[in-house]
């Protein structure tokens, strides 16, 4: 009987000796070098969306309340165009100089002609001077690659690219009918009474009255920077 307790009170000594071992592994594993194991398994690999300040891209839903950034306006040339790819020179300091791949969605890209202010396809983008405006996320391949949420080609040589704004607030009707909107990039806009406002891909009426909040626009800007030609994205 004794010599059953002796063997019982040894097995329960070597298993909790065992137990504490495999405690103390664990936890020498996680600290070495300062490095942990959850660090490692999540370091994104090259196909990893990043936003234009190289972190990882949030998953859905974890930045729920984080505010809309405006997008960033590149500009350069365009050196080639394959399938919705559109390879080109980016001459700017914003995003990364040189080559970048931008992919057109024809679902959510607006790809607009500079001169006419009419949609174009990817097959109708000619080779020359082009202004971008960036989604929040660029692969970290090489050349970077992203899909820009406005490309504007077909520039006039004597002339300037018309500018991609999101409204931040409700338009200020001032002297002379002249509305002013606030954009989210912090720009403002004055557009006179007499500007052209149309919408992008319909053939709808519209006027200043049709901008408010929220509302995404191209504007043209004359010498004075004002805006003579306006064209409403969201317009149906």
């Amino acid at each position: 009987m004794k010599f059953k307790k002796i063997i019982l009170l040894l097995g329960l000594t070597v298993a909790l000796t065992v137990a504490t071992a495999c405690g103390s592994k664990g936890t020498d594993a996680d600290t070495n070098g300062g490095q942990t194991t959850d660090q490692e398994a999540t370091m994104p690999d090259a196909d990893t969306p990043i936003d234009e300040d190289f972190g990882v891209t949030p998953e859905d839903g974890e930045s729920d309340d984080a505010p809309a950034e405006a997008a960033a306006r590149i500009y350069g040339t365009i050196e080639d165009i394959s399938g919705n790819d559109v390879i080109v020179d980016n001459q700017s300091d914003i995003s990364t100089r040189g080559e970048i791949i931008l992919t057109v969605d024809p679902q959510n890209t607006i790809l607009v002609d500079a001169q006419t202010a009419l949609p174009l396809n990817v097959s109708e983008v000619e080779k020359g001077s082009f202004v971008a405006y960036l989604g929040p996320a660029m692969t970290l391949s090489l050349p970077p690659q992203c899909t820009p949420e406005v490309l504007i080609v077909n520039l006039p040589e004597d002339g300037d690219a018309p500018y991609y704004a999101v409204i931040a607030e409700e338009p200020i009707v001032g002297d002379n009918s002249y509305l002013t909107v606030k954009a989210t990039d912090g720009a403002t806009y004055v557009i006179p009474d007499n500007a052209n406002v149309k919408p992008f891909r319909t053939r709808n009426i519209l006027s200043v009255e049709d901008i408010h909040a929220g509302t995404r626009c191209l504007f043209w800007l004359d010498e004075q920077d004002e805006a003579f030609r306006v064209v409403v994205l969201d317009a149906e």
